[in-house]
């Protein structure tokens, strides 16, 4: 967690002015505590915690309703970018260089999402209606819902550094995102009475 407060401070300081909304609901472990002292050791973080019947809820609403809360946070607060940011090691290797890169590249944008560790790996959220022929690979719809072996290939080819790959969706636990794209869209985790990505969902508002 420490870690991990620690960059979203250091991509702050690339900013004029910066806040931090951190959401967290029904842990069992210290995670309460770690927050609760880098709340007290700041003053650019807030905490939105809940504690609510887990269990009666499916993973992908649970995962739509947290990041709905703090978008709407940040929607009120109407900074010029929207950064989302998931914690448990994810974006350990974030730097101050690659988010500066990232906003500098010389492309018209709306969101612009991580590939962490080189390989492509979050599958789930990605969604294209090219054929991206390089990497042998169409996902213009659920790859949970396509055949096993489609699922385990996924991109086998590794992507060059600073690769920027033009898509309909991606996450891979960080994005950012230009406030004004934002306007009137949300996060929803639910399609055709199964699990569905909530971020596929924000991103075709978005679109």
């Amino acid at each position: 967690i420490k870690m991990s407060v620690n960059i979203l401070n250091l991509i702050g300081t690339l900013f004029k002015n910066y806040s931090i909304v951190l959401y967290e609901n029904n842990s069992n472990d210290k995670t309460n505590k770690y927050l609760n002292y880098e709340i007290n050791n700041s003053n650019h973080i807030t905490l939105q915690s809940e504690n609510y019947n887990i269990e009666n809820y499916k993973r992908t609403i649970r995962l739509a309703r947290g990041r709905n809360i703090c978008l709407n946070i940040a929607k009120r607060l109407d900074p010029d970018y929207y950064c989302v940011f998931d914690f448990d090691g994810v974006n350990n290797k974030l730097t101050k260089k690659k988010i500066t890169d990232a906003i500098n590249i010389d492309k018209d944008w709306d969101v612009i999402t991580a590939n962490q560790n080189r390989k492509y790996y979050d599958i789930w959220a990605l969604r294209s209606h090219n054929y991206l022929s390089d990497y042998g690979l169409k996902c213009n719809f659920d790859y949970w819902d396509s055949k096993p072996i489609i699922r385990v290939n996924k991109f086998k080819r590794i992507i060059k550094e600073n690769e920027i790959i033009d898509v309909d969706s991606a996450f891979g636990g960080f994005g950012i995102y230009k406030m004004n794209s934002l306007k009137n869209c949300f996060y929803y985790g639910y399609k055709n009475e199964r699990e569905h990505c909530e971020n596929v969902h924000l991103h075709k508002q978005m679109k």
